[in-house]
């Protein structure tokens, strides 16, 4: 005997407001696509005002909310400012998918400090701070 099978609901993200670090481009960009598809208000936090511009207008244009907010997630008063102008101008934060990141592809023994740190800051660090505020 087939158990009742319950038909599955369309996955709706309708108006929650996601935050992606890193969302201009990779990724952080696919993703904040899909979530816009998924009727999402997309706030996409990077580095490269030019990416980050160019990635919003994308969404919009393919019909999906999105905005840009320039962020350096190695700057904790970079990610606070970002916190706050995403809850300012969208009143809110349902989602944050930290996904700023570095690879540095050496061995660790090839590593200069400079570059270390780089990786964790974006990697790691970011993560926090963006967690934080």
């Amino acid at each position: 005997m087939e158990k009742d099978r319950i038909p599955l609901q369309p996955f709706s993200l309708e108006g929650k407001v996601a935050v992606i670090s890193g969302g201009a481009s990779g990724i952080g960009l696919g993703t904040a696509k899909k979530l816009a598809e998924y009727g999402a208000i997309v706030a996409i936090l990077d580095i490269s005002e030019q990416n980050g511009n160019v990635a919003a207008r994308e969404i919009q244009q393919g019909g999906g909310k999105a905005h840009y907010f320039r962020c350096d997630v190695r700057s904790a008063q970079d990610c606070k400012k970002a916190i706050e102008d995403v809850v300012n101008a969208l009143g809110r934060i349902d989602i944050l998918f930290n996904n700023a990141g570095v690879a540095v592809r050496k061995n660790a023994v090839d590593l200069e400090p400079d570059e270390w740190d780089l990786a964790l800051d974006v990697s790691l660090k970011g993560q926090y701070l963006l967690t934080k505020y």
